[in-house]
C-alpha cells in the first residue's frame, strides 16, 4: 500500500504529493515508517522514503526560493525531514524558510 501512495503522489499530474503524508497513519510516509520500525533494513521501505524526501526537496525549494512561501516551505520540508531526517537539503531549505518568516533577508541557494 505504501508504494501505491507513493507512486501516486509522486506521479499523478492532477493532484500531486496525495497521499503522501495525510491521512494520518494512511499514507506512504507512515507505512514506511511502520514497515522500518518491523524490518530497519527494509530496502523498498528506505528507497520510498528517499524519493519522497527528493520530491519535497524539489517542492519546497521551489516555494522558497522561487516564491517567497516560507511556511508553506518549512512544513512541507519539516515532513520531507520525516521521510529523511539527514537530508541536508531538507534542513536548509527549513533554517531559510525560518529566516524568511522572520521576515530576515534569505540568500538564494543553488539547487542541490
Amino acid at each position: 500500500q505504501a508504494r501505491t501512495y507513493k507512486d501516486y503522489g509522486l506521479n499523478d499530474k492532477t493532484d500531486p504529493g496525495r497521499r503522501l503524508f495525510f491521512p494520518q497513519d494512511d499514507n506512504a510516509l507512515d507505512l514506511y515508517l511502520q514497515v522500518l520500525q518491523v524490518d530497519p533494513q527494509n530496502a523498498e521501505a528506505q528507497q520510498g522514503l528517499s524519493e519522497i524526501a527528493g520530491w519535497v526537496y524539489d517542492r519546497a525549494f521551489r516555494l522558497c526560493h522561487e516564491m517567497n512561501r516560507w511556511v508553506a516551505c518549512r512544513l512541507l520540508a519539516e515532513n520531507g525531514l520525516r521521510a529523511e531526517p539527514s537530508h541536508e537539503g531538507l534542513r536548509e531549505l527549513v533554517d531559510d524558510a525560518q529566516r524568511g518568516e522572520r521576515g530576515e533577508t534569505v540568500a538564494p541557494r543553488a539547487k542541490r
